[in-house]
Order: structure tokens, then C-alpha cells, then sequence
């Protein structure tokens, strides 16, 4: 096996783990990793193959087990969004999206908003206060309040 598809399962491997561990931050980390660039893609898909191929003889058909609740599909924002995020603002929507604690469609206005304030978003707590923005007018939504953009955001 080559040493770099070697480097890279033990790097993805590592992740996983640390992620199993409880570390939340460990799938970003992997995922901002082979978003780089610094690695080649054959060398990626080699090594995932690979873990793959370690696994099978593990796979849940075999080895049914108990049933276990699905993890929920998490969306991440896209490369482009990325580009035009801070890292902290980045970090702090894949956290919002990873828990739970936004509908998927909260999600994609949320990100949508993000898009068009891009840059002006250079810190967690100002892509909080976009993120409680777009629930409060949700909420808003969900329960007949009609939005007034002109009146006080502290009117809730």
C-alpha cells in the first residue's frame, strides 16, 4: 500500500474516532482537511475504499445487532458558501445544523441570508444574530404574527 493512501486512512480513521469519542468539532475538521486541497483525490478515494473494504466483513448485514435510532442527514454548506464565511461563522452554522435545532428549511434560509451578508459575517456572535433573525421571523410565521420590518427587534 502506498504511504500516502496509508497517512490518509489513519487520518480518517483518527477523525472518526475522535469524533465516536465525542469530539463534535472532529467531522469538520475532516471535512475542512479534504476540502484543502493538500491531498490528492485518488489518494482520498483510495484510502476510503479501503476502510471500506476493512469493514465489510463488519458490515451491519452480517452483524445486525440493536436497532439504533438514524443519525439525521446533516446538510453542510457548500464549498462557495465556505469561501465567503469566516471560520467562526462557518463553524457556528454546522454546529446549528448538526444538532438539530433548525428544520432543514430554517437551514436553507439561514443560508440563504448568509450568502448575501457573506463577509460581514466575521464573527460567531454576528452569524448567531442572523440565525435568531431568521427563527424569530419563522416563528413570526408559525404562529400569525405579521412582520413589520420597520418596528424594534426587541418588540419579542
Amino acid at each position: 500500500m502506498d504511504d500516502n493512501v496509508r497517512e490518509m486512512m489513519f487520518l480518517i480513521v483518527e477523525q472518526l474516532k475522535a469524533y465516536v469519542d465525542g469530539n463534535e468539532d472532529a467531522l469538520l475538521e475532516l471535512t475542512q482537511v479534504l476540502d484543502s486541497g493538500r491531498h490528492d483525490a485518488d489518494v482520498v478515494n483510495q484510502a476510503f475504499e479501503m476502510i471500506f473494504r476493512a469493514l465489510e466483513p463488519y458490515s451491519r448485514e452480517d452483524y445486525p445487532g440493536e436497532p439504533r435510532a438514524e443519525r439525521k442527514h446533516v446538510r453542510v454548506p457548500t464549498g462557495p458558501e465556505r469561501a465567503l464565511l469566516s471560520s467562526p461563522a462557518y463553524t457556528y452554522f454546522f454546529r446549528l445544523s448538526e444538532s438539530g435545532r433548525v428544520t432543514p428549511e430554517q437551514f436553507e434560509e439561514i443560508m440563504a441570508r448568509a450568502r448575501e451578508e457573506g463577509p460581514s459575517l466575521d464573527s460567531e456572535a454576528k452569524a448567531e444574530e442572523l440565525a435568531t433573525e431568521v427563527l424569530i421571523h419563522w416563528f413570526d410565521e408559525e404562529h400569525g404574527i405579521p412582520f413589520d420590518p420597520g418596528s424594534p427587534q426587541t418588540t419579542h
